[in-house]
């Protein structure tokens, strides 16, 4: 804190150097390791000799293993903070334990069925999925989503909106590119081989995306229109659009007949608990 502070700064500046000197195995020469430990020490003796004296005895010990746990909270920050910025998330694989999600707030279902919709209409138990196709953990989540729908395929409806994270290369070419194809009746087997080359369309962007419409079967100049057009760019920016207003932070985020599913793991246990009722 004293680096924001002008009255302290040079306290900072000779603090630091004395960890450089200490950690290139060099005595302080300012003798502020021994200002603190005199300060430190005092202070815990006042409240407890004995406890004092231990501070007194194991004070370099002390200091190394502050001074290890505030780099390796720092590292851990860092973590969180390149996590957030990339996946929406400080922590990807449970969203829900985000220090920072949980105040940014809980997402919340959206109303509307706008997507990819698979399954009865009337289906007992709706389940929503908004995802990005460049996402590592979209495609993490893809053999629960695709067990489930083969399972429950008679009592499940399944919505995908599609999310495309502005901070993945290619999501937003991916995720019309996958409309694109759905206009032609192969969804599916586009979205398996977006899944299944995900480095490479995330490399490689439109040029390798018209590479797998001609993998799966499709009308290569229709989806070529179809892409260079950006013919399906309004849809996939209402379906962005409503991630945003319910409170999406990061892919995949699943809702279960209006539940927020943080992780795919639990997507099966609450489809059961829906179906019971």
């Amino acid at each position: 804190m004293s680096l924001f502070s002008v009255k302290y700064r040079p306290l900072a500046k000779e603090a630091f150097r004395c960890v450089f000197l200490k950690m290139t195995l060099r005595p302080c020469e300012s003798g502020l390791d021994q200002k603190i430990k005199m300060k430190v020490v005092s202070t815990v003796f006042d409240r407890s000799p004995q406890a004092g004296q231990f501070v007194n005895r194991h004070f370099e010990i002390l200091s190394w293993i502050f001074v290890i746990l505030s780099f390796a909270s720092l590292i851990l920050v860092a973590q969180g903070a390149y996590n957030f910025y990339l996946y929406g998330t400080c922590d990807p694989a449970h969203p829900d334990q985000c220090l920072v999600t949980g105040v940014l707030g809980q997402p919340i279902c959206p109303n509307s069925f706008e997507g990819i919709d698979v399954g009865p209409a009337n289906a007992s138990v709706t389940i929503i999925e908004f995802g990005c196709f460049t996402c590592p953990y979209t495609k993490a989540s893809e053999d629960a989503v695709r067990d489930i729908l083969s399972r429950y395929n008679n009592s499940v409806r399944y919505v995908f909106k599609t999310f495309p994270i502005p901070t993945h290369d290619n999501s937003m070419a991916a995720a019309e590119a996958s409309i694109c194809a759905n206009n032609q009746g192969k969804y599916w087997e586009y979205r398996e081989a977006l899944f299944n080359n995900q480095s490479r369309v995330v490399s490689e962007g439109k040029p390798f995306l018209l590479t797998l419409a001609v993998d799966t079967g499709l009308n290569i100049a229709q989806f070529s229109s179809c892409l260079s057009s950006n013919a399906t760019m309004q849809q996939v920016e209402l379906m962005q659009e409503q991630g945003y207003q319910s409170n999406v932070h990061g892919t995949p985020t699943f809702f279960v007949n209006h539940r927020y599913v943080a992780n795919a793991t639990d997507l099966e246990t609450i489809v059961q608990q829906e179906l019971a009722k």
